[in-house]
């Protein structure tokens, strides 16, 4: 995915974070099944702050299906 922002509900405004790579991408259960996603690292300045985060790689995500009972389901 290109050009990816995260928005968090108390912010007004997105973040742009950059490209996250997702690999092994699989249906499961009317969810999805991710072996891993990736971020490039990632530096952000405002107001004098400066927020640096090496590269994220979370293994073995699971994205359960609208309307599941995984708590999860209602993200």
């Amino acid at each position: 995915l290109q050009g990816v922002s995260i928005k968090p509900a108390a912010e007004k405004e997105a973040l742009p974070i950059g490209d996250v790579k997702l690999e092994g991408v699989t249906e499961a259960n009317g969810g999805y099944a991710i072996a891993t996603v990736s971020t490039s690292p990632f530096e952000h300045s405002k107001d004098g702050v400066t927020l640096d985060l090496s590269p994220v790689v979370i293994h073995d995500m699971k994205v359960p299906a609208e309307g599941s009972t995984d708590p999860l389901g209602s993200l």
